[in-house]
């Protein structure tokens, strides 16, 4: 979240601003930035800022954002970790987050001829695609709560 301030003095003095973040009206130790990163904020928490301007001799009026509710976060797919097995065998364990720890659940939309989804993880042969040739792997990953991403990357064989 961000908050924009702007403000002018009659003197025409420099005129900065101080912000507090708040979750659930509790004020944020530390938090004065005017963006304020909700990764560790909980889904259904309530966050608001007060900004208060100052023109480097006093303190001047507060202002108050409205109050925001903070909805489900998406799953995040962090990397695709691949091991060559034996052959032209390989996996692929996708690894992936909910910021909001909700458990996450993997469907394949396109997976190339020979490729199977188990849980999180890839397993195929690429001799069963030609060399050179690129498959499309297509991913929904949900986290149940209406966070939905579709994933997506591309296998390469490299067989001869």
């Amino acid at each position: 979240m961000r908050v924009a301030c702007r403000g002018r003095d009659a003197d025409g003095d420099t005129v900065t601003f101080r912000v507090r973040w708040f979750v659930n009206d509790e004020e944020i130790p530390g938090k004065t930035s005017d963006t304020l990163s909700l990764e560790k904020v909980s889904k259904g928490s309530w966050v608001h800022a007060v900004a208060q301007s100052f023109d480097g001799i006093a303190a001047g009026s507060k202002m108050f954002t409205p109050k925001i509710l903070v909805v489900n976060a998406p799953p995040i797919v962090d990397r695709v970790k691949f091991t060559q097995g034996e052959g032209s065998v390989f996996s692929a364990q996708v690894m992936m987050t909910d910021p909001d720890g909700d458990p996450v659940t993997i469907q394949q939309k396109t997976l190339p001829e020979g490729v199977v989804l188990s849980g999180s993880v890839l397993t195929g042969d690429v001799s069963s695609f030609p060399p050179g040739t690129e498959a499309p792997v297509v991913l929904r990953i949900s986290d149940g709560d209406g966070g939905d991403i579709e994933y997506s990357f591309q296998l390469t064989s490299s067989q001869k």
